[in-house]
């Protein structure tokens, strides 16, 4: 179980972390949690007595099959989706959630009382695994993309009738 802090941090500093998390898509404790992990592997990497750090630049290894127990692929009929599994409840969703600021917390205990903390986390590590997917997702799923679809499916003349404008 993960504990809680208190940090103070100048307003303009806090600006500018909550910009990048929302840039990246994070909750700002994701954000400042990898910024520590940064900061302590640099300092374990320096050799005592040395002023700056030694840093070993590792070749990229190819993308290892991530495995999702909680995540299943469902096809809806706009398409296929990642799930909870055994729920309805899409990845995007909760990833939608998380951008307007609710917590993992909040979410499975308020929003989605049915999908436990786990899953919250499993489907956050999966979006950051498969974020341009999601991401695509989640931008074909808006009013505005529904709009122009159905206005490239019908036709100006038939679209306007239907929509009325």
């Amino acid at each position: 179980m993960a504990n809680k802090i208190l940090i103070s941090l100048p307003e303009k500093f806090l600006e500018d972390v909550d910009r990048m998390a929302a840039e990246e898509h994070r909750s700002r404790s994701e954000l400042i949690r990898e910024a520590l992990r940064a900061y302590l592997e640099t300092r374990r990497s320096k050799k005592v007595g040395e002023q700056s750090a030694t840093y070993m630049v590792k070749k990229p290894k190819a993308k290892a099959r991530q495995s999702f127990p909680n995540i299943e692929a469902v096809k809806f009929t706009g398409g296929t989706s990642a799930v909870i599994r055994g729920t309805r409840i899409k990845v995007s969703h909760i990833i939608g959630y998380l951008q307007v600021g609710e917590t993992p917390e909040v979410i499975a205990n308020e929003i989605v009382p049915h999908v436990t903390l786990p899953q919250v986390y499993e489907a956050i590590h999966y979006y950051f695994v498969h974020q341009a997917e999601i991401d695509k997702e989640r931008e074909e799923n808006t009013e505005e993309a529904s709009r122009r679809l159905l206005l490239e499916k019908l036709g100006e003349k038939k679209y306007k009738e239907i929509t009325g404008g």
